[in-house]
């Protein structure tokens, strides 16, 4: 890549630029234009806070709200400057390290609305892998919807993903994510599975899902050109999105967190943006004493969760 943000130097650009480059393909700049803009603005960034700051260059030391917000607040200028800037770097924070974009920056609303895909569009994002007649592309199509689609994973998650990752059992399939939003091992939606009917044989070892013949900049480049345009190509943020309200509206948050990524704050977009209003069927519940406690996935003695119908575990108040 022979591009290099203004202002900086070709040795300070040389020992960003790798990490700047994954950071803005995760979050899936839509044209030349905005991933320029992003990459400046990020390796702007990443600079100040590596050599002012001493932080390591790691997406949760780097991108959190406190840190960000010094940086903006450190620019000079307009305010319309600094809401651009504050802007991009956010949109690439939530990316990467789930980080809620806020107006300022600091409390307020989320500034980006959730658009869940809806039964139609998951028909038409269907019937678009089918027709992706290049080999390497079709695979990446299938591979994106399987696990962005059933599993919630992020554009940089996909990308770093090996055969050994993808974990098969007699329940079904779970994808491994060693990087990211954070180590956690996903059960893949059955609704989505069929996506990688033709390729699981094929995933091996420590050898990469997508592109893996490819290197450096030319991996995520390669599969950026998969999901470019509108609908029906498919939108990796939105399945994303998708995904965790379903698994939010369904599951207890303990359950949610471990399969999510991104810690508690990455979550209060989508909580926000879903209503609950009837707490009918659970208002014997809410009026009684607080049994033994209760978790999903545990051993000990099972039973059924009245809401979810998993499986859960109880303890005895002594622990035995």
């Amino acid at each position: 890549m022979r591009y290099r943000p203004v202002h900086v130097t070709p040795a300070d650009w040389m020992a960003v630029r790798q990490f700047v480059i994954d950071a803005v393909v995760s979050y899936g700049p839509t044209d030349a234009r905005i991933a320029i803009e992003l990459v400046g603005t990020v390796t702007q960034y990443v600079l100040w806070a590596t050599n002012e700051q001493h932080a390591p260059l790691d997406n949760d030391d780097l991108f959190y709200p406190s840190m960000m917000n010094r940086f903006i607040r450190s620019w000079s200028g307009a305010e319309s400057t600094r809401a651009s800037l504050r802007s991009r770097l956010y949109r690439v924070a939530n990316a990467v390290a789930g980080v809620e974009r806020h107006r300022g920056g600091v409390g307020g609303r989320p500034t980006v609305e959730l658009f869940p895909y809806s039964r139609r569009e998951l028909a038409e994002l269907e019937s678009w892998a089918r027709t992706v007649r290049n080999v390497q592309k079709q695979r990446a199509a299938h591979v994106a919807l399987a696990f962005a689609g059933g599993a919630g994973l992020t554009t940089g998650e996909l990308l770093n993903l090996r055969g050994a990752d993808v974990l098969q059992s007699a329940d079904g399939i779970s994808v491994r994510v060693v990087n990211g939003l954070g180590r956690r091992t996903v059960p893949v939606r059955a609704d989505w599975v069929h996506y990688l009917d033709e390729y699981l044989h094929t995933f091996s070892g420590n050898e990469l899902l997508l592109y893996p013949t490819n290197t450096g900049k030319g991996r995520p480049s390669a599969f950026t050109t998969v999901y470019a345009g509108g609908h029906p190509a498919p939108n990796l943020q939105r399945l994303r999105d998708s995904w965790l309200m379903e698994v939010i509206s369904r599951f207890p948050l303990a359950v949610v967190l471990a399969v999510s990524g991104g810690g508690l704050s990455s979550l209060k977009r989508y909580v926000d943006a879903m209503s609950f209003d009837d707490i009918s069927e659970y208002e014997a519940a809410l009026r009684t004493t607080s049994q033994p406690k209760a978790t999903c996935g545990t051993r000990r003695s099972r039973r059924t969760c009245p809401r979810n119908g998993c499986p859960l575990a109880t303890r005895s108040p002594t622990g035995k």
